[in-house]
């Protein structure tokens, strides 16, 4: 290597050769030149008495002048005690966690992971819930950034969203809702070692669910007019079974709606409705009366 210290004019004339060559500057900078032509500044320092290199960048990226302070800079970090390939090689790591660790991309992996066993109901939930509220919000964010008032800005503007829509209630329920979801999804982060805390406990009693008004349910002679109405009811015998199901078994009628011959066991005389067709996602065991192993034995 020669001694003498580089200029610009010295580096522009360099020339490629079969194999790769060094040009030393100064204070153990030098630039490399490769066979393709290709100039590089790379640094060689010792640390812990152990001998190691660096790339600085390219010229004409790279010029002379900020090769020298890109030096001045890994050396002040050697005096402290700073490996700086390895700081470097951690900052990378750093910045590719922020890039894959949004919450977005971890929301998608929990639920692959952590809703497999839900109702297709409840995992549609979730998605409207992430796509229409979150992900707009907060879904390019690292996890570990999501704050409180991340999640506050969510759950107004959810219930703000709501009310602009007729006839869709106040919002309230579906502001609670997004700020469960997002809370589930940051426990997952916590428990998969990417997030610390979970924003949303801080925020839990803010929005307040309003009273359910629950429809009353039916007098003696209402009972008694509308199986009296169903048996002359003029539709469809599966309509008119439906409804009478309804009445004898206390089922919602999306259970009703999607049951399964495969369920039904006339031998035992039960129905029994795995968890994923019900909303608390808990296997129902329906004993059958004689009125509805005659309905289902008929229909």
């Amino acid at each position: 290597m020669a001694s003498n210290k580089l200029t610009d004019a010295k580096i522009k004339i360099l020339k490629p050769q079969e194999k790769v060559y060094r040009i030393l500057d100064s204070d153990r900078l030098y630039i490399e030149v490769r066979p393709s032509g290709t100039k590089v500044w790379r640094f060689k320092f010792t640390h812990q008495g152990k001998e190691s290199s660096m790339s600085l960048g390219e010229y004409p990226s790279i010029g002379l002048a900020d090769a020298r302070i890109l030096r001045e800079e890994m050396r002040a970090k050697l005096a402290r005690g700073v490996h700086p390939v390895l700081e470097r090689k951690q900052l990378k790591l750093e910045e590719e966690s922020k890039l894959t660790n949004t919450f977005k991309n971890v929301a998608l992996e929990y639920y692959a992971e952590r809703l497999s066993s839900k109702t297709e109901n409840y995992k549609n939930q979730f998605s409207v819930s992430m796509e229409k509220d979150v992900f707009p919000a907060i879904g390019s964010k690292d996890i570990k950034a999501v704050t409180s008032t991340d999640v506050l800005g969510i759950l107004k503007n959810t219930i703000k969203r709501v009310r602009s829509q007729k006839n869709r209630g106040t919002g309230e329920v579906t502001a609670i809702q997004n700020r469960k979801f997002i809370g589930a999804v940051m426990r997952y982060a916590i428990a998969t070692l990417r997030a610390e805390n979970d924003p949303t406990y801080a925020v839990r009693d803010v929005v307040i669910r309003p009273e359910v008004t629950h429809a009353r349910p039916l007098n003696k002679d209402e009972r008694i007019k509308i199986r009296t109405r169903l048996e002359t009811y003029g539709g469809t015998e599966t309509v008119k079974n439906a409804g009478l199901m309804l009445l004898y078994t206390m089922l919602r009628t999306i259970e009703i709606r999607r049951m399964e011959w495969s369920w039904v066991d006339f031998d035992d005389r039960i129905v029994t409705f795995p968890k994923t067709a019900m909303k608390k996602s808990r296997e129902h065991i329906l004993p059958m009366s004689d009125q509805v192993y005659a309905i289902l034995k008929n229909q």
